[in-house]
């Protein structure tokens, strides 16, 4: 009783030690009791692991939050105004006059990277442990490694992909090249998928092989590694343990047939983050609300504004209602999503068009714009690249910044939202890296060109 008790304080502490210190200022001594003893029981290990599913739920960039990718970059793109402070760092990323020392700049860096300390301490300190599900863990922990340094990528561009615990190796790290990065996302996730086998495959709460296999469908598709984006949602498709929804009303449902990785609330019966942050629940919105530039893009017919978008109760203002659930019931409704069916083919059907797989592309977008309830696009006289952004901004908006990463994929930043933003220009396609972090660590530079 006593050494779980222990056990079960150390397991405290290094979750402590995990939430109070910036990546770059946390080093563990290599006699350490927290690594030592938590990784060498299943329990406490298995509870270190589950710590970063909270920690990517509620302080990374997938937190739904107004801290979280789909609002900042929401804000940053064309989906979303603000009415929230003025003098606020989200205020300077919606008008586009972020610099080096915007808050919410820095907090995407420092949480980011939190996590991934805390996921390589975890790699660390399961490779001397020798229970069952020893690579199981191992693989959930490169997961998430590998899936915050593609986010901090996407963001930032250049960025240091840093594997050790060390602080005087972290001090003076310097950044990798894109390719590089590409390399060590890859790596990480085949390891993981080595590891991982057919663990947790009758859970999508917890990454089994096809949310690895979503990341790296993804990857390949912003690598335009066509064929390989293609390979990896494949896989996925044929399973046939994924099917797109009947009634669009219940996408967002935790039982949701098409959810492929989704993070369990906080406790049960809570509501998602995305839920109370996005519904305006009074006449005017308190920070945000769908723009008309936005709302105005949807076809005649679309399902998906008339079931995830509902007005304020004026009816001046629109938002965001794929999730529903924004008070605490007896059990939850909805979890967060990070990935699910619907992008998986929007994927697949881009890279078919890479391919010259016309058929097949145009097979794919209809079947997404069936489930909205409209006609499919026919086989002659279509722009298959405008088709797909249009699917891609009306499926997954608000969701996770895709909006803004496909502009920018698709280099039409400036072509979108020079006409409504004015501030807006070429470099800000990336974030500045933080100035503070520069001051920490001049290996850091140059900084990103503009800022």
């Amino acid at each position: 009783m006593k050494t779980s008790i222990l056990k079960f304080n150390i397991l405290l502490l290094f979750f402590l030690i995990f939430s109070c210190n910036d990546f770059v200022e946390v080093d563990f001594p290599t006699n350490q009791l927290p690594s030592l003893y938590v990784f060498e029981n299943e329990t406490t290990a298995n509870g270190a692991i589950l710590n970063l599913y909270s920690e990517l739920r509620d302080n990374s960039i997938y937190n739904g939050k107004l801290s979280s990718s789909s609002i900042l970059f929401g804000l940053y793109a064309d989906e979303l105004d603000y009415y929230g402070n003025p003098t606020s760092g989200l205020n300077d990323i919606y008008l586009h006059h972020i610099d080096a020392n915007n808050a919410e700049v820095k907090t995407v860096w420092t949480n980011s990277y939190k996590l991934i300390y805390m996921a390589n301490a975890s790699i660390q300190g399961l490779e001397n442990s020798h229970f069952s599900s020893k690579n199981t863990l191992m693989a959930e922990a490169l997961f998430f490694r590998a899936f915050m340094y593609f986010s901090l990528h996407t963001i930032y561009d250049e960025i240091p992909y840093i594997k050790s615990t060390d602080y005087m190796v972290n001090s003076r790290c310097y950044k990798n090249s894109q390719s590089e990065i590409y390399a060590n996302l890859i790596e990480d996730l085949e390891n993981a998928l080595a590891l991982l086998q057919d663990a947790n495959i009758n859970t999508n709460t917890r990454i089994n092989k096809f949310t690895i296999y979503a990341l790296l469908a993804k990857i390949h598709l912003y690598n335009k590694e066509w064929n390989k984006a293609i390979n990896y949602s494949d896989l996925i498709i044929h399973s046939n343990r994924f099917q797109l929804v009947n009634d669009i009303n219940t996408e967002f449902l935790k039982n949701s047939t098409s959810t492929i990785f989704q993070l369990k609330t906080a406790k049960e019966g809570s509501p998602t983050n995305e839920a109370p942050i996005f519904t305006i629940t009074g006449q005017n919105p308190t920070n945000i609300a769908l723009t008309n530039h936005f709302l105005n893009s949807f076809e005649k017919g679309d399902l998906r504004k008339l079931y995830w978008v509902k007005s304020s109760s004026n009816g001046n203002w629109f938002f965001s209602s794929k999730y529903k659930q924004i008070n605490t019931l007896a059990t939850s409704s909805e979890y967060s999503i990070v990935f699910r069916l619907p992008e998986i083919i929007l994927i697949r059907a881009e890279a078919y068009i890479n391919t010259n797989k016309k058929n097949e592309a145009i097979s794919d977008i209809n079947s997404i714009r069936n489930k909205a309830g409209l006609n499919g696009i026919s086989n002659t006289n279509e722009n298959l690249f405008e088709a797909i952004l249009n699917e891609r901004q009306h499926e997954l908006f608000c969701e996770h910044g895709n909006r803004w990463f496909d502009l920018k994929r698709f280099g039409l930043l400036s072509q979108t939202l020079l006409p409504l933003k004015p501030s807006f220009q070429d470099f800000h396609q990336y974030f500045p890296i933080p100035e503070s972090e520069i001051i920490l660590n001049q290996n850091l530079l140059p900084q990103n060109q503009g800022y």
